[in-house]
């Protein structure tokens, strides 16, 4: 008896616990939502995917091509993001003409910066490039933490290179 009687209290006690919870849930913070979609691991995006990624980070503007790639401005230079065909990768792409970067400047940023790359295209100009492996599956959280990196590298190489 005294088993049934605790094994019933225990069920109320559970029951009563989850109901508390679920009321609480809407108490969550949007920091606290956001949050939990950060875990969420996604193995390819979309063009409009990246775009709403890129939302919630603040940025505006961005269009998004006939080919799922994007468009939109990242510390007052344009940025193109490059979805690829199959969607498990994002290749972040910034380009300049006019500036009096170097051949010399563009090998230093390549032997002293990690996690992009450099070179002076056909037409003598710079570019910077930085891509995301999705294959396997990635967090959200890392395709935030990686447009983070995109704009520090962005900053650092326009006040090193160009």
């Amino acid at each position: 008896m005294a088993r049934r009687v605790f094994a019933s209290w225990s069920g109320w006690l559970a029951l009563a616990l989850s109901a508390s919870l679920l009321a609480a849930a809407p108490l969550l913070s949007a920091a606290a939502q956001d949050a939990r979609g950060d875990q969420r691991v996604v193995g390819t995006l979309t063009g409009e995917e990246v775009k709403a990624i890129l939302a919630v980070e603040g940025y505006a503007g961005i269009t998004v091509d006939e080919d799922d790639d994007l468009l939109f401005s990242m510390e007052g230079t344009r940025c193109l993001v490059i979805t690829s065909q199959r969607k498990t990768s994002i290749l972040a792409r910034f380009a300049w003409s006019g500036t009096s970067a170097t051949l010399e400047g563009v090998n230093r940023w390549n032997r002293e910066k990690g996690f992009s790359r450099a070179y002076i295209d056909g037409d003598g100009d710079p570019v910077l490039e930085l891509d995301l492996e999705l294959s396997g599956g990635v967090t959200v959280a890392r395709v935030k933490d990686f447009f983070r990196t995109v704009r520090v590298s962005l900053t650092t190489f326009k006040a090193e290179v160009l």
